[in-house]
């Protein structure tokens, strides 16, 4: 099951599952732009009623301008 249909289902609640999904559609997101050095990581905190995500990653370049990824050829 993928992160739109988790959304569409109203199972919007976090869980290890769900942190693995939002890495994965970051990574393909993030790699269109950047080699990654290190795989992406989702990490999330509460404050009150809100929850916070963060994510992390390194780079070691920046794909050139005009790049098009394998998956869209």
């Amino acid at each position: 099951m993928n992160l739109e249909s988790k959304i569409m289902d109203g199972q919007m609640y976090v869980s290890d599952e769900m942190l693995s999904l939002l890495e994965s559609e970051i990574s393909r997101v993030v790699k269109t732009f950047l080699t990654l050095s290190s795989p992406v990581k989702v990490r999330f905190k509460k404050e009150g009623n809100e929850l916070i995500f963060m994510t992390s990653f390194s780079s070691n370049r920046v794909r050139p301008l005009g790049f098009v990824p394998r998956q869209f050829l």
